[in-house]
């Protein structure tokens, strides 16, 4: 990894973008998912196991190994789109191999990598699909979501509005360019929460206590539009909130 922190950007971008289309080709057009498949899918995953025998590991063995191989090129990246691709290629790898226990494992990694100040000649679509993507995973496959958004509800977007000193801890990812990227997705992963909540098998009490923290979450996204005044914001505040309110109603009618 130390020699691969000296090859310039644009090498290491494409060498991501190599490792992105292998990943997707091997795995996806392949169809190495398919039952009749596995073992060769497990044999893929071995090229990241080193010397370990096959005979002895699981599929699901293999997977994390190579996940977790893969996920140790973090630390070397140069741009936001090779960010970008590293992450999808972990999706990939645990969405295909049914890894489900390194999911937060991703959702962490997400964060890092979002709190890392990014230097590249990115456009502005392509750094907010980046973010975007980054975002998603990092609340969604997290072991508590909602407490990553009230985190950046309550912390990142005031810190950033505000203009404060930046350290080491604050998404430095979030601007007040990106906060409108920021804002869709939390705003949207708030709303796929609740859906999750009357199919859990959890408590009714625990559930209510989900319903509660989410509608105190919202009341602090809504803060948020008055503080940054624009419309795309308001916008999605509008779209998004209809849809929580919908879904609220939804989840709350059994008590």
């Amino acid at each position: 990894l130390a020699e691969t922190t000296r090859w310039n950007g644009t090498q290491l971008t494409g060498e991501f973008g190599e490792l992105r289309v292998v990943v997707k080709h091997t795995i996806t057009r392949s169809k190495l998912s398919q039952p009749d498949n596995l073992k060769i899918l497990k044999d893929f995953c071995m090229a990241f196991n080193g010397s370990a025998d096959s005979h002895q590991v699981t599929l699901e063995q293999a997977a994390k190994t190579a996940i977790r191989y893969v996920g140790t090129f973090s630390v070397c990246l140069p741009n936001l789109s090779c960010a970008h691709v590293l992450v999808k290629t972990l999706v990939v790898l645990i969405n295909i191999t049914k890894a489900v226990a390194l999911k937060d494992f991703v959702a962490e990694l997400s964060g890092k990598l979002l709190k890392k100040c990014w230097q590249g000649d990115e456009t502005t679509q392509q750094r907010n699909e980046a973010i975007s993507y980054l975002l998603k995973y990092h609340v969604a496959w997290s072991n508590d979501g909602l407490e990553k958004i009230e985190v950046i509800c309550a912390n990142a977007i005031p810190a950033t509005l505000e203009e404060a000193e930046v350290d080491d801890d604050k998404y430095q990812s979030l601007s007040s360019q990106t906060l409108p990227c920021y804002y869709r997705v939390m705003m949207a992963e708030l709303v796929n929460h609740l859906k999750t909540v009357r199919a859990s098998s959890e408590e009714d009490s625990q559930k209510l206590m989900q319903l509660e923290i989410s509608a105190r979450i919202l009341c602090m996204m809504i803060q948020v539009v008055k503080a940054f005044d624009k419309r795309s914001v308001l916008g999605i505040a509008l779209r998004c909130g209809q849809q929580y309110v919908d879904t609220f109603l939804k989840c709350s009618m059994p008590f």
